[in-house]
């Protein structure tokens, strides 16, 4: 299972978009960001939980929204009020429901 809390999934929207100054740039390298994105590469049988807070101001919530809409086995937990840092703090509620919900399709 992949899990994925507030990622990068569409290298070309970060592109385009500029997330993290020119971090989505820095990470390919040169290559081409159809071949590093997500989006695009990942196998589409495989299960996906993707967390993502609607209040990130680093990445959009769309990237993920954009990932679990093509990707059927992807399932979208967006955390209302959640920032980008929230899911770093295990003494968080957000930290807590993140865990719960891992928990929860391990089973």
């Amino acid at each position: 299972m992949l899990v994925s809390l507030a990622g990068v999934l569409d290298i070309e929207a970060a592109l385009e978009d500029d997330i993290g100054d020119g971090a989505a740039h820095s990470f390919l390298g040169g290559a081409d960001p159809q071949f590093a994105s997500p989006l695009w590469m990942f196998d589409s049988e495989f299960d996906a939980l993707v967390v993502h807070g609607t209040h990130d101001d680093r990445v959009p919530v769309e990237q993920s929204r954009k990932f679990c809409a093509r990707h059927h086995h992807a399932t979208l937990l967006e955390l209302p009020d959640a920032e980008h840092f929230d899911f770093l703090d295990p003494s968080s509620a957000t930290w807590q429901g993140v865990a719960t919900a891992i928990e929860r399709r391990l089973q």
